[in-house]
């Protein structure tokens, strides 16, 4: 999925009063949480396939890591 940075501003026009607000909040907010999420889940799917690789350069590092 592309990012520009533009999605925040561009999914909601101004607001014109505070259910428009309302709305244009919790937008903003679900995709910082996605965006969150998806690097959270990056980070986890590098830190075991590195763990892995690692571990089968030299087994006894699996004694190690449990």
């Amino acid at each position: 999925m592309a990012d520009t940075g533009k999605d925040y501003i561009s999914n909601s026009a101004d607001p014109k009063n505070i259910q428009d607000l309302t709305t244009f909040v919790q937008n903003l907010l679900q995709q910082m949480q996605d965006k969150f999420q998806g690097m959270s889940d990056q980070i986890i799917t590098r830190n075991i396939l590195f763990k892995q690789t690692k571990c089968m350069h030299n087994p006894a590092l699996l004694l190690l890591s449990e």
